[in-house]
């Protein structure tokens, strides 16, 4: 997968190494294409993984939780108790689940106070 996903950006594993091994930069993204990986690929795959976890979220919760799946849709799917507030729409007690949970902890304070506030945005 990750080979054809490079070959669509006419990049190959072992230069992308290469350059990271010898800090060259022969083979490189542009910014367009990183903005088009995002678009197409990365953006896409954490809406799935939210809009999974809890179908019918209001948009400011569905992009905090899109936020959380960017680390992995398995990290966002570990919150069980986080899941069971969000479906109970208990904004408040999932927003503070949330900056109880590792996953706060692992990206510091504003990443993750900017999400639980997303969160507590609808009561």
């Amino acid at each position: 997968m990750l080979i054809i996903f490079l070959s669509n950006y006419s990049l190959k594993l072992k230069d992308i190494l290469n350059d990271c091994h010898l800090n060259t930069l022969r083979a490189c993204l542009t910014n367009t294409q990183a903005i088009d990986i995002f678009n197409k690929y990365l953006y896409p795959a954490a809406s799935e993984c939210a809009s999974s976890y809890v179908p019918g979220m209001p948009t400011n919760v569905h992009t905090a939780l899109a936020n959380i799946a960017f680390a992995a849709c398995s990290t966002l799917n570990q919150y069980v108790n986080m899941k069971a507030l969000l479906k109970k729409k208990d904004w408040q007690s999932a927003s503070n689940e949330l900056k109880d949970s590792k996953w706060c902890r692992d990206v510091k304070s504003i990443r993750c106070n900017l999400d639980a506030t997303c969160v507590v945005s609808e009561r």
